[in-house]
């Protein structure tokens, strides 16, 4: 079992869970918020998180891409090179 985490408002949250809805506006207010927040906020790390991943993968491809065409321009001069002797 996971250890509960402590936040100010975490009995005030499990008390809202058993609450019968006719009770403190403010309090209310003040879950809803926080609870909002922390979506919002996982939201937004979850999104940093794709948008690195997308980066990394970008970067990988664009550095085989890079080496795949390091090898055709070598492939390229060594031909060039060889064809060049044959004619000396």
């Amino acid at each position: 079992m996971c250890p509960r985490l402590s936040n100010p408002l975490s009995a005030e949250i499990s008390d809202a869970n058993s609450y019968d809805y006719g009770g403190h506006p403010q309090r209310e207010e003040r879950i809803s918020m926080y609870l909002g927040a922390m979506r919002l906020g996982n939201e937004q790390d979850e999104a940093k998180e794709v948008l690195l991943d997308m980066r990394e993968a970008q970067i990988v491809e664009m550095t085989l891409q890079v080496q795949n065409q390091d090898k055709q321009i070598t492939g390229i001069i060594e031909e060039r090179d060889a064809a060049q002797q044959m004619v000396a």
